[in-house]
C-alpha cells in the first residue's frame, strides 16, 4: 500500500528546506521500501511537498512517519499524512473550514489555531488532530 505525507508551504525556500530534510531521513531509514519526494505548486501558488512511501498502512507506520515530521524545520503551514492525502485542501480553504474541520492527523501551525477545540500539541509551532484508534483495535 503506498502512502503520502503532504507538506504544505508558503515559499519554495521553506519548501527546499522541507525536501531536504526528508532526502536525509529517507536515507538514514532502514524501515522504507520505497520512497519519492516531489515538490510541487497549487493553483494559490502555494508549495506542496509530497512524500510517498510503499508500506502497509498500519497505525505504527504512520506513527513513525509522524515522528520524522516532528523533528521537521518549522517552516510549514499544515500536513497530513495517509492514502491519497496530496492538495487535500488549498490554504484558502482550510482557512475557511479550520472552526469545524474534523480531519485525524491534521497537523497546522499554531498561528492557525485561533481558539480551535480538539486539537492537541504536536511540536514546538503545530497541533495536531490525534488519531485515535478504536478501543477494540488495541
Amino acid at each position: 500500500m503506498n502512502i503520502e505525507l503532504a507538506i504544505e508551504c508558503k515559499s519554495e525556500q521553506q519548501a527546499d528546506l522541507i525536501e531536504s530534510y526528508f532526502i536525509g531521513w529517507v536515507n538514514q531509514s532502514s524501515r522504507l521500501i520505497k520512497e519519492k519526494i516531489l515538490i510541487s505548486t497549487d493553483i494559490e501558488n502555494n508549495y506542496w511537498v509530497d512524500i510517498y512511501f510503499e508500506w502497509n498502512l498500519s497505525e505504527p507506520n504512520l506513527t513513525y512517519l509522524y515522528e520524522a515530521l516532528k523533528s521537521a524545520p518549522s517552516v510549514y503551514r499544515y500536513a497530513l499524512a495517509g492514502v491519497e492525502v496530496s492538495e487535500f485542501r488549498y490554504y484558502s480553504e482550510l482557512v475557511e473550514d479550520l472552526p469545524t474541520l474534523n480531519l485525524p492527523g491534521l497537523v497546522i501551525s499554531t498561528k492557525l489555531n485561533k481558539g480551535l477545540t480538539g486539537y492537541k500539541e504536536f511540536s514546538p509551532g503545530y497541533v495536531w488532530q490525534p488519531y485515535v484508534i478504536p478501543y477494540n483495535l488495541r
